[in-house]
């Protein structure tokens, strides 16, 4: 979950500074930060989401052969 809020709070002020930018340079600096902010949530959630897959089957909730995993669409 800290990497979770840390990775938003770093999207939330790589947002602000590309409002704030004034040359294309940080502009482009804060996008980078945000995508590389992105790229983590993305990476913390599917660990999350393995985490809870594995703690469900010890807990006997789920079949211990079922796994859970985030699957990426392209639309």
């Amino acid at each position: 979950m800290k990497k979770i809020n840390s990775a938003l709070k770093c999207i939330l002020e790589a947002e602000a500074r590309e409002e704030q930018s004034t040359n294309s340079r940080d502009y482009l600096r804060a996008y980078n930060d945000r995508q590389n902010a992105n790229i983590e949530l993305m990476q913390s959630l599917e660990e999350i989401v393995r985490l809870a897959s594995s703690m469900s089957s010890i807990s006997g909730l789920t079949n211990i052969l079922t796994a859970h995993k985030i699957v990426e669409y392209r639309l």
